[in-house]
């Protein structure tokens, strides 16, 4: 599926809680002057890798938001997403006062992946023996309350517009950010806020690596040699996304324009079909007069031929562009992965520059020339794929 353009949107704040930063500035200073250390693998939990290790989120405002009585029925998926939120929204000039006559306007899409993980397995496990044939349980279904974090941040600031959760895998991020931008550019909503975020505990990690075990996707998950690749990360990243004339009411700077968003499901997941896609979104790009001069890649939980076959694609037509990667400083953030790329793509087309700590080995940017714009590019395991192009506001 490509969303088609009709009027633009734009991102005009970023709220962000990681393991070595609160707010979306520090942990984006953080991550280009990098590496970030990170947490050993629990000892009493068998590692993936040698190398893997956890990045958890120890202390972050909690209590500028919510009372002490509020936060002892509040679980951390919940403080997270909403702590983050409220970053995003100080970032985009979006105060109580704001909120309080708008609120009917803005609208919520929220997503999780590793949290869906034991409850999937769970339920997926055949636990019932009827007429000698294993079924499900149903009484396992569902095993978390997907929306609560969602509804948590739309009562606490006040948001009565467009609200769901989405949950469909590892590509969860791109098809809520997809939707996002549908919803603003057609204008069926002037602003959306997009919050990905995950937690992390050792039940949710003991049953993620029987599932990845149990479907054969252990090996590729945790394969990445480089720095930080085997690192499993905790935290929430949130997006302000709106209409120009949203942000022109505030007097807000964006941070950039959104491009086309490309995104969908191969049955059969080979690099001819995968380049294909990225050739297509690539000549979609020309039409919407966004060229990409650096891409910003996912290198994670993927084959490595697909999504290089879609690299290759993307720099068939355009002059040498420089390569950024995000997993080797962040980690892999689940749902949060997609965002941190978009966020660090964002940023640096504000800032005119290229983060030289984010660039991949063997590529350098262009001097003196700020860039144009940035493709973001995410592949999945089982044939999902996306991409995702930014231009300057």
């Amino acid at each position: 599926m490509t969303i088609s353009q009709s009027r633009p949107a734009f991102l005009t704040g970023i709220g962000a809680i990681t393991p070595f930063a609160n707010g979306w500035s520090p942990t984006f200073q953080a991550a280009s002057a990098g590496p970030i250390r990170y947490a050993p693998w629990p000892a009493d939990l068998e590692p993936p890798t040698a190398n893997a290790a956890l990045g958890l989120v120890k202390d972050y405002p909690k209590e500028k938001y919510f009372t002490d009585r509020q936060l002892r029925v509040m679980d951390k998926a919940m403080t997270l997403a909403s702590v983050a939120t409220g970053f995003a929204f100080e970032d985009a000039k979006i105060d109580e006062a704001y909120r309080t006559e708008a609120g009917d306007e803005i609208g919520t899409i929220f997503t999780s992946m590793r949290g869906e993980v034991p409850s999937i397995y769970r339920y997926c496990s055949p636990l019932i023996v009827s007429n000698g044939k294993s079924l499900p349980n149903p009484a396992h279904f569902p095993m978390i309350a997907r929306n609560v974090a969602c509804g948590q941040v739309a009562l606490r600031f006040g948001l009565r517009g467009w609200s769901t959760m989405i949950a469909s895998g590892e590509l969860s991020t791109m098809h809520a950010l997809g939707r996002a931008v549908s919803l603003v550019e057609s204008g069926k909503a002037p602003m959306i806020v997009v919050a990905a975020y995950e937690t992390l505990s050792k039940i949710s990690l003991h049953h993620a690596r029987v599932f990845w075990r149990k479907h054969g996707i252990y090996d590729q998950l945790f394969q990445d040699p480089q720095s930080n690749a085997d690192a499993l990360i905790e935290g929430a990243c949130v997006f302000v996304i709106e209409s120009e004339d949203s942000a022109l009411r505030r007097g807000v700077t964006p941070y950039a324009r959104f491009g086309r968003v490309t995104q969908g499901q191969l049955q059969q997941p080979t690099a001819p079909a995968f380049r294909d896609i990225a050739r297509r979104h690539a000549a979609k790009n020309e039409t919407d007069r966004i060229a990409a001069s650096f891409l910003v890649s996912s290198r994670q939980n993927s084959p490595a031929e697909n999504e290089q076959a879609m690299l290759a694609a993307l720099t068939e037509n355009a002059s040498p562009l420089s390569e950024i990667r995000t997993r080797p400083i962040f980690g892999d953030g689940g749902s949060q992965t997609p965002m941190f790329q978009v966020a660090c793509a964002a940023q640096m087309l504000k800032d005119g520059k290229l983060a030289a700590g984010l660039l991949a080995p063997g590529t350098a940017p262009a001097d003196g020339v700020p860039p144009s714009g940035a493709t973001v590019t995410q592949v999945g395991l089982l044939g999902g794929y996306g991409l995702l192009s930014l231009g300057r506001a």
